[in-house]
């Protein structure tokens, strides 16, 4: 074999080389287009998350804000049930002490009426009596 033909042949080596470059980077670029549009899609979905816990995080401060103005709410309802709670046992207070006098009252009149029967019952015992005596 001659230089020329150790040439040659070195150059078609070369060029078979060239050509299996040729289809590996062009493999790895259809690779790398594929992962870039595999990372776009990821930048989408990463997008969308944080769109979600943006949502998220104000749909959280409206129900914090919902839940103070509930409990605040509740709070003066409480105190307001309370207050009237207070005035109801005060009144209920005032009534047992009515009821308790009325009690004491209705007692004396029970007790003035017995006496009163028991007089007009001896008074009817003597008038009759007396008449019984006159005839």
């Amino acid at each position: 074999m001659n230089n020329e033909e150790k040439i040659l042949h070195l150059l078609e080596n070369m060029q078979s080389d060239i050509k299996d470059l040729k289809a590996g980077q062009e493999r790895l670029e259809a690779r790398q287009e594929r992962l870039e549009t595999r990372q776009e899609r990821l930048e989408t979905r990463q997008e969308s998350l944080e769109n979600r816990q943006k949502g998220l995080e104000n749909e959280i401060k409206e129900n914090r804000k919902a839940i103070v103005s509930m409990e605040n709410t509740l709070v003066d309802k409480i105190r307001g049930l309370y207050d009237n709670r207070e005035v109801v046992n005060d009144k209920l207070d005032s009534l047992n002490e009515k009821v308790d006098k009325l009690q004491i009252d209705v007692n004396t009149l029970i007790i003035k009426t017995a006496y009163n029967d028991s007089r007009i019952i001896r008074l009817y015992a003597n008038n009759k009596d007396e008449n019984i005596s006159n005839e």
